[in-house]
């Protein structure tokens, strides 16, 4: 009985280290695909405004913010006075600027365990963008905070407003196998993540599911 609980430990802690790099990767790939998207917006929306000078003043405020933010090791802070100046930033431009660094700061968030803090950063966020693209990538970064918290229900829901017809809708089945294995419905958490697989997104995120699929 006693090699059986010890067999029994292992396996679970086994379970919580798959699970760990999974989360790990998933970020990271997350980010990515984030930042690649949203630069090519800045791009363009920094040459339609060249003239401007209170636009070129404010994307090279935002620049200098989100080297801080980038350049900052994980599990270090931030100074005080920095974060006064990001929030500052974020609250006066209701824009695509301010939406963008308060993304980035609920990273930061995040990566300091302060779900709380990323998860209020995120909902003020999506009050300041139209962008379907935008809403969809908070949405889906609410709903992971949720399924850390273990708020599987309200990570349902919040996945809900990711329609079908959505270009985000592959990450959303993802969220939502995790969702549900979390609320130990491991074949409707299947079904979920073999639509994720079905998808064919990359062979990195294809891997990810894979694993799921296998628990």
């Amino acid at each position: 009985m006693y090699t059986n609980e010890i067999s029994k430990l292992n396996t679970i802690k086994e379970l919580i280290s798959r699970r760990k790099k999974i989360l790990i990767i998933s970020t990271i790939f997350f980010i990515s695909i984030l930042m690649l998207i949203v630069s090519g917006w800045l791009y363009l929306y920094q040459n339609y405004n060249e003239s401007n000078i209170k636009n070129k003043h404010l994307f090279e405020q935002y620049q200098k913010i989100i080297n801080l933010i980038q350049f900052n090791k994980p599990k270090t802070f931030l100074s005080k006075e920095s974060l006064k100046n990001i929030n500052t930033f974020i609250n006066t431009n209701k824009n695509i600027y301010g939406v963008m660094v308060g993304i980035l700061l609920a990273k930061y968030y995040i990566n300091n365990n302060n779900l709380d803090k990323a998860f209020l950063l995120l909902k003020t966020s999506l009050k300041y963008t139209k962008d379907p693209n935008l809403i969809s990538l908070i949405n889906l970064r609410l709903a992971r905070i949720q399924i850390e918290q273990h708020k599987f229900d309200e990570a349902l829901k919040t996945l809900d407003y990711i329609k079908i017809d959505d270009s985000w809708i592959n990450m959303a089945y993802d969220l939502r196998g995790d969702a549900l294995f979390g609320k130990d419905k491991k074949k409707l958490a299947k079904d979920e993540w073999t639509k994720a697989a079905e998808a064919q997104m990359s062979i990195i995120y294809n891997q990810i599911v894979k694993m799921k699929l296998n628990k």
